[in-house]
């Protein structure tokens, strides 16, 4: 199903700081982006701008999208006088998205393969998808490598403005991206695409380093749809407002494709666009074994999970390697995507997105939640297959305790875990008399042969719930909190940080030291 084995591969894993010239979120000095009012054609704009001193350089076609130049004003300052004009309906920096890294955690080695965990060979029973299908990648370019020649087809560089559209990257990210999705199959060479028969259109976006605008972005997604793309796969992101971004996302999806988008690498739950757009599918990171990867990004906007642990893919130099990011989650679902629409030609682009969200394996807490979305992307199930049964881990005996109205009391020392993920355990305690408390949890050291390790943080309120301390320097399993606290009834709150780690067995225990009338107070 996957061919034999491969040697000689390397492990990277990608440093989460990004190039000191531009960071994810930042602005490009020289050019805005305004949104024009329907009514209002360019001559019009042109000599409205030009008497506030800027000028017209570019325009994504079918929006009312413009790029703008400030000519020597500030960014803030041409916003400003651009937001003013009447033919303008919004003005905005142009961001700068980046191609999602992943943190240098020692934790990303080698995994097990990752197709049984989302049932692919299963789904290549069914379905090899339909020849010619056109998935377009929004990266750095893609190389026309032994393994990606066959179904590469002309794209543009949006970058340059030019229509080489190889991959200059320095770790291929593009090619990467690309050979997830669509590699050659049964070809006796590398590895196996998860979209068999389908084409890659290739569309600089980022540059060498990955980093491209908005406009870039929002360009290269209004081409791509021009040009046949049927799903598009934008392994980038950033965050801040991503109005222009999801303006090219809502053509291209009143135009028939599928926008399938990385959540993104911070490990917390602030969105990153072009995720967070209306009609944009969200692709959070989970390991091998199909639990939530420690630096994906989770929130609302997700939709669906896929691994992107040690994805095993094309470089742009011909070899072949494992990453790890939410770059490598989307394009599985981006090809599952291009199967389910082989299928079924006629469904809508909500109707695609709905079939994968919904025939999904339900992981963590049951239901929808901020990890997994609606659950792990099943491609066997997305094709017509049987649904799995959901994965939920059982509470402890002392469940529920996820909400203050539910605490358990906490005497001196007590034992439990944290499961499943997003899962919280809260405790009242009593303190009889001023002192000195000293709270302590336990639990396993990290292990970089595990998965996802329990990372708690321990939050101490009091009695109405205002928020005294916290602390998570979890140190060789062992965390610790103390403070001088009067008399009186508290509320412990411990969770995994983030609130989104595999679970995690712990104990939780707390001393007192008394504080006499007139006494000093020593907190070690």
């Amino acid at each position: 199903m996957v061919g034999p084995r491969l040697t000689g591969f390397v492990t990277f894993v990608l440093v989460a700081s990004l190039a000191p010239a531009a960071t994810a979120g930042t602005r490009t000095d020289h050019v805005i982006l305004i949104r024009a009012r329907p009514s209002v054609g360019v001559t019009q704009l042109q000599a409205q701008l030009a008497a506030r001193g800027l000028s017209v350089s570019g325009h994504v076609p079918h929006t009312r999208l413009y790029a703008v130049r400030t000519n020597g004003q500030s960014t803030a300052a041409a916003v400003d006088l651009a937001a003013d004009e009447n033919g303008v309906a919004e003005a905005m920096p142009n961001y700068v998205r980046h191609a999602f890294e992943v943190p240098n955690d020692p934790y990303f080695e080698l995994a097990e393969s990752y197709f049984t965990t989302i049932r692919l060979p299963q789904a290549w029973d069914l379905s090899h998808g339909s020849p010619g299908f056109v998935i377009a990648v929004l990266d750095t370019g893609v190389a026309p490598v032994g393994d990606l020649s066959a179904q590469l087809l002309a794209g543009r560089n949006m970058v340059a403005g030019t229509a080489d559209a190889r991959d200059d990257s320095l770790i291929g990210h593009g090619t990467l991206v690309a050979g997830v999705a669509a590699a050659t199959t049964n070809n006796g060479l590398g590895i196996a695409g998860a979209a068999w028969n389908a084409n890659v259109l290739p569309v600089k976006v980022l540059d060498s380093r990955g980093f491209g605008t908005d406009f870039q972005v929002a360009a290269g997604i209004v081409w791509a749809v021009d040009h046949g793309a049927k799903v598009l796969n934008l392994s980038l992101g950033g965050p801040y407002s991503g109005a222009a971004l999801c303006d090219a996302v809502a053509y291209a999806v009143s135009h028939g494709a599928v926008v399938v988008a990385s959540a993104g690498n911070s490990g917390s739950d602030s969105p990153n666009y072009p995720a967070a757009c209306p009609g944009a599918l969200s692709v959070s990171a989970t390991d091998s074994n199909g639990d939530f990867a420690s630096f994906s990004s989770f929130g609302p906007q997700v939709g669906l999970a896929a691994p992107g642990i040690s994805i095993t893919s094309t470089r742009n130099d011909g070899s072949f390697g494992n990453e790890s990011g939410t770059s490598f989650s989307a394009p599985m679902v981006s090809a599952v995507a291009a199967l389910v629409m082989a299928q079924h030609p006629d469904w809508s682009p909500s109707q695609v997105d709905s079939r994968l969200e919904d025939t999904t394996q339900d992981r963590g807490p049951a239901g929808a939640d901020p990890y997994y979305g609606s659950g792990l992307l099943d491609a066997y199930a997305a094709l017509g297959g049987p649904r799995q049964d959901p994965v939920i881990a059982t509470g402890d005996n002392l469940e529920p305790n996820d909400t203050p109205a539910d605490a358990d009391s906490l005497w001196r020392s007590t034992t439990a875990t944290i499961s499943p993920e997003g899962d919280v355990d809260w405790y009242l305690t009593r303190i009889r008399w001023p002192c000195v408390a000293t709270f302590h949890v336990d639990g396993a050291p990290y292990d970089t042969h595990l998965g996802p390790n329990f990372q708690p943080i321990l939050q101490l309120y009091d009695e109405d719930q205002n928020l005294l301390a916290a602390s998570d320097d979890y140190q060789s399993g062992h965390l610790r909190l103390a403070l001088h606290l009067p008399a009186g009834r508290y509320l412990l709150r411990l969770a995994n940080k983030g609130g989104a780690r595999s679970p995690g067995a712990y104990s939780i225990s707390f001393t007192t030291t008394r504080l006499h009338h007139g006494a000093g107070l020593l907190i070690p």
